[in-house]
């Protein structure tokens, strides 16, 4: 206890303090607006607090006042707060009358990071000091001041943080009003009272849309770690807290960098959890039961670029639960499905409300699916497929984009679960995946690496479980042998297609002169080109060296379905030779010629006179019979008297024509007579 002596002595000065002055410390009381009084603090901790001298760079809160600050989540009223104001904060106590001094220190929540060093000077003497940090746990300090006049106490800083020594207790006299430790009624209200937190931000669960998302969930409650290039972190106080539970993950369409989520209790590492973008959900549950405080740390590598963003979403602490959960969402349509998918790179998504179509496959035109763009790099996507039993659709390379192979890569779960080699030449694949166990689908498309060596290929035509495309695809029809040859796709430079309005023949074979066909013209290399045949049963033409050009010969090769049909070989002067090709069973056929090689070995040939025979199945409908209205005898599009006229004229044979007897076959028996007559006047009648 105090002695009489000392309470003397500082009444004084605390009836000053009831005229808004302390001496020798200029907004000492005033910074935290204090107004001290002789009969409040007479005889307290609080009284000797406001004894210190040659103060500076720090603020002293009152258990009287209302203000208050914070450490490691805990509230306290009465106490020094060393401010960062200064680099060097101080203050000077007497306490010749005093014999021991205790108090709490710690980092001011929510202030700088920055450090510092406490020094403790007894009778000019330095005592003893201890270093700061940030994430250091609360420290409780006891002075033995017996046989001390003077007590000088002095923070040293090295950054920009504040700490504070709370709880002030003076010879076993302790605050009037102790320090609170938070309770928490909902999960939101612990996550609501999150410290010293950097480069996150929680959700939003008064939000009618979701709030972020995580493998296609859309998720309102939690905290998400911002996309930077710096560590992100926040601590809580869970000295009233037994468990912690939670989902880990990557937060849907952010970057792809891995990083580190690292969870401190009382200030010492208690795991360490690799974070990726293609990771799976983690469900995590964290014992605090033992510990007084959490610290979250999202460890970046470094870089500039390296920032992605991750996130602890749907927070459970001990039975509360988040007051919103996560929802995973319902397609009605495969489109609603392919527009959902996320973390997507060099891909896009067709869109099957467009009049002309989006992409081309082996000449068929596609509206709906996913195109992996022409690149160098890979092309990915990920989609939630959580509420889907199956996916089907059709693999293929996108006409006319490339001619170099690549691999898809199919994983669930991040498991791969199957690939699939393509190539420019593949027939249409079509393909079904069973994802009826699995939560993700990624979808990755490999390219063999090079700047060159970008093609693009297609997944078109999704179907999910009974859902199936609102437009499919169209497969063409050809008026005739050059509306045939137009069509090609997968052509190499050199070859041309003649006009066939031109006046004069366009090129000549044996001195025979042709206006249509296909001309391979001069090169020193192969040339290659395809056609969609599923609509025809044979394609003919006439195979020929062009007059006046190269002497050295070649083979022409026809490909049906990327398997190979038969090879002509190609000479100077050879006889313009008629050929016929089957492609009854065929979707696609493949024309190449090959040239025997060397720079100078540039001879053109044709197929000329080109012509195509429809398959019987590409004849042209019956349109339906447009539709008539019962008891119409005269085609007027009225029902009336007329009509019964009509038909009873008819059926007396007085040579009275019906404009259409299905019209008058009232009665649906496909016999025209007095029953159909007697119906119809019953509809006049009812008319």
């Amino acid at each position: 206890m105090m002695k009489q002596l000392w309470k003397k002595a500082t009444a004084g000065i605390s009836a000053l303090a009831l005229l808004g002055w302390c001496p020798a410390t200029p907004n000492l009381w005033q910074n935290a607006g204090i107004a001290l009084t002789a009969e409040a603090v007479s005889g307290s901790a609080e009284e000797f607090l406001g004894t210190a001298t040659e103060a500076s760079g720090m603020t002293v809160y009152n258990t009287r006042s209302k203000y208050s600050f914070q450490m490691n989540g805990n509230t306290y009223y009465q106490g020094i707060v060393f401010d960062n104001s200064e680099s060097t904060a101080q203050m000077t106590f007497d306490v010749s009358e005093v014999n021991t001094l205790s108090f709490t220190v710690g980092h001011t929540d929510n202030t700088s990071t920055g450090g510092a060093k406490a020094k403790f000077y007894l009778d000019g003497e330095e005592y003893d000091s201890f270093s700061l940090h940030w994430t250091m746990n609360l420290m409780e300090y006891e002075l033995d001041l017996n046989g001390v006049d003077s007590l000088q106490i002095v923070l040293e800083h090295s950054g920009k943080g504040s700490y504070a020594f709370a709880d002030v207790t003076v010879d076993g006299i302790a605050p009037e009003r102790q320090s609170k430790t938070p309770e928490y009624d909902s999960a939101e209200d612990f996550l609501n009272h999150g410290f010293s937190s950097s480069n996150m931000h929680l959700g939003n669960t008064d939000s009618k849309n979701p709030d972020f998302y995580m493998n296609g969930r859309g998720y309102y409650q939690g905290l998400i770690f911002n996309d930077t290039n710096v560590n992100s972190y926040v601590s809580f106080n869970v000295e009233n807290v037994n468990t912690l539970s939670f989902t880990i993950g990557h937060v849907d369409n952010a970057s792809t960098y891995s990083e580190d989520a690292v969870i401190y209790l009382d200030d010492k590492e208690y795991d360490r959890i690799s974070l990726n973008w293609n990771m799976n959900l983690i469900d995590y549950t964290l014992d605090v039961s033992s510990a007084k405080s959490l610290r979250i740390v999202i460890e970046r590598s470094g870089g500039y670029q390296e920032n992605s963003s991750y996130a602890f979403a749907d927070v459970s602490v001990d039975d509360y639960a988040p007051v919103k959960t996560y929802k995973i969402a319902e397609h009605d349509t495969v489109e609603s499905f392919l527009n959902g998918g996320y973390s997507y790179s060099r891909i896009w998504v067709a869109d099957p409300e467009s009049v002309s179509p989006e992409f081309y496959m082996n000449g068929r035109a596609y509206y709906q699916g996913l195109v992996f763009s022409d690149s160098n790099a890979n092309s990915s996507v990920c989609y939630n497929v959580e509420n889907i039993q199956s996916i089907s659709f059709t693999i293929g390379h996108v006409d006319g984009k490339g001619d170099y192979g690549a691999t898809v890569r199919f994983y669930l779960d991040n498991q791969e679960a199957d690939s699939v080699g393509l190539s420019w030449t593949m027939p249409l694949q079509e393909y079904t995946l069973d994802v009826s166990k699995a939560k993700v689908l990624r979808i990755v498309v490999e390219r063999s690496g090079g700047y060159q060596e970008n093609s693009s290929y297609a997944f078109a035509e999704f179907s999910v479980d009974e859902k199936q495309p609102s437009t499919m695809h169209s497969v063409p029809q050809y008026a005739d042998g050059y509306d045939f040859l137009k069509s090609n796709f997968e052509a190499t430079s050199g070859i041309w297609i003649p006009n066939i309005e031109a006046k004069e023949p366009e090129f000549y074979m044996m001195e025979q002169g042709y206006y249509q066909g296909l001309v391979f013209t001069k090169a020193n290399n192969s040339q290659t080109l395809s056609f969609n045949v599923e609509n025809l049963d044979s394609v003919s033409f006439t195979i020929g060296h062009l007059d006046d050009s190269g002497n050295y010969g070649g083979t022409l090769i026809f490909y049906l379905d990327n398997k190979k049909y038969n090879e002509v070989s190609l000479a100077s002067d050879m006889e313009n030779t008629p050929y016929t090709i089957d492609v009854s069973n065929t979707n696609v056929l493949r024309i190449k010629l090959n040239r025997s090689g060397g720079y100078n070995e540039n001879v053109a040939y044709a197929l000329a006179d080109v012509s195509i025979v429809p398959s019987a199945s590409q004849s042209t409908p019956t349109p339906p019979e447009p539709e008539v209205l019962a008891g119409d005898c005269n085609g007027d599009g009225v029902l009336t008297v007329v009509d019964a006229i009509t038909l009873q004229r008819f059926l007396l044979n007085d040579g009275t024509k019906l404009t259409s007897e299905k019209a008058a076959d009232v009665c649906k028996d496909d016999i025209i007579n007095i029953f159909d007559l007697v119906k119809l006047k019953y509809l006049l009648i009812q008319k």
